[in-house]
């Protein structure tokens, strides 16, 4: 995921740019007419919310993206492993139906080299 989608999610997601935690920027500009980006960080800051307030709210947002992004990373992987236990049951049946014993017993341990895999894999621990 691009970090800029991710950002605009979350903002959008937990309302942190509603006007209550921003202002009314829209009605603010009009108000001040800023003829320069230093005019209007001088009158926002003064007229509209403070930089301390702007802190906090970068802070949510950072908190929010590490703390909820990273549970929703992990529930995605752990769905991804689940698919991979139904393929590997699948494989299982389809074995003990179809194959002769000799044949069942080199596909479950090709079976179970697999559940191997990836109980190697999803005991790697998810970095975000």
């Amino acid at each position: 995921m691009a970090k800029e989608w991710i950002i605009n999610n979350v903002m959008n997601r937990f309302q942190l740019n509603f006007k209550r935690n921003v202002g009314a920027t829209s009605k603010s500009v009009r108000e001040c007419q800023p003829k320069s980006l230093e005019e209007w960080k001088i009158y926002y800051y003064d007229k509209v919310k403070s930089k301390d307030d702007i802190n906090k709210l970068g802070d949510r947002l950072f908190n929010k993206i590490k703390s909820v992004i990273k549970k929703e990373k992990e529930l995605e992987i752990k769905e991804k492993e689940t698919e991979s236990y139904k393929n590997l049951l699948k494989k299982s049946i389809e074995a003990i139906k179809q194959y002769p014993e000799l044949q069942r017993s080199r596909t479950i341990e090709e079976i179970k080299k697999s559940h191997r895999e990836i109980e190697k894999h999803s005991k790697k621990e998810i970095i975000f």
